[in-house]
């Protein structure tokens, strides 16, 4: 199973990376179609609203980027991720 997970991480990033060539802002998704990358801020009910100001992953749309690396490093962090999303309506970064 981790070998098809892996695959499937690669296989996603190809795409993602491919997508990001086209002015396309991605982020990594979870098998369920969700965000790979929980908030940081999720055990802190005091927290205020952060769209990705606090430099760590974990905000959604908010971390999409065109950046080939910023994308990589996205990947790196959710290595259990098996799909890229595109953050519509967001200027890409």
């Amino acid at each position: 199973m981790a070998t098809i997970d892996r695959q499937a991480t690669t296989l996603a990033l190809a795409h993602a990376l491919s997508a990001a060539e086209r002015g396309l802002s991605v982020i990594p998704l979870s098998r369920t179609k969700l965000p790979a990358l929980r908030s940081p801020h999720r055990d802190d009910p005091t927290a205020p609203l952060c769209h990705g100001e606090c430099g760590r992953f974990g905000h959604g749309v908010y971390d999409a980027s065109i950046d080939p690396i910023r994308i990589r490093e996205l990947f790196a962090a959710a290595p259990w991720a098996t799909g890229y999303g595109i953050a519509c309506g967001l200027d890409p970064h």
